[in-house]
């Protein structure tokens, strides 16, 4: 304060105006490198965002790796699948598909997606395997690979949102 007791009635608020835009320029620039350096919600997890076309179609490139994936889910009771589209789970077209292996879910994770992730677009969190030529039971089953240590499974909100109060015409 008593710096500004010195200046001149000009030159304080000048001074406190400089500071404050300073300050202002430094949080900004704060913001701005954190949102963007802060990246996507499974940046940092260990999963590496794969397609489900990528996976179908080069599955060896990601034997046993950690792939967070999107997908149409089917949960059912003998085995789920995520599908590439709606229309390949009402066809049931599993060349179009990846098992996911709910099996080793505790049983209130998979009631839960079951009834509110059955039927949707998710993401899915877990570890790859394609083992083409370990059984006959694995290539008539999963043909193209399966998801299993599911760590996470997320709802993918493709729908737009109606607005709240939707105005009246004129």
């Amino acid at each position: 304060m008593e710096v500004y007791k010195r200046m001149s009635k000009t030159q304080a608020p000048e001074l406190i105006c400089q500071s404050v835009t300073r300050w202002a320029s430094m949080i900004g620039i704060a913001v701005i490198l954190c949102a963007g350096f802060g990246g996507p919600a499974w940046a940092g997890s260990g999963y590496e965002p794969v397609s489900l076309v990528s996976l179908i179609a080069d599955p060896h490139r990601y034997e046993g790796k950690r792939v967070a994936v999107s997908g149409y889910a089917v949960f059912g009771w003998e085995s789920s699948l995520l599908f590439l589209s709606p229309y390949d789970a009402q066809e049931g077209i599993v060349l179009n598909a990846i098992q996911l292996d709910t099996a080793q879910s505790p049983e209130e994770k998979l009631r839960m997606w079951r009834e509110f992730l059955d039927h949707e677009t998710i993401t899915v969190e877990g570890t790859f395997h394609y083992q083409w030529n370990k059984s006959v039971e694995f290539e008539a089953r999963r043909p193209n690979g399966i998801i299993d240590s599911i760590a996470r499974i997320r709802l993918n909100e493709v729908r737009p949102q109606r607005p709240a109060e939707t105005p009246r015409p004129k």
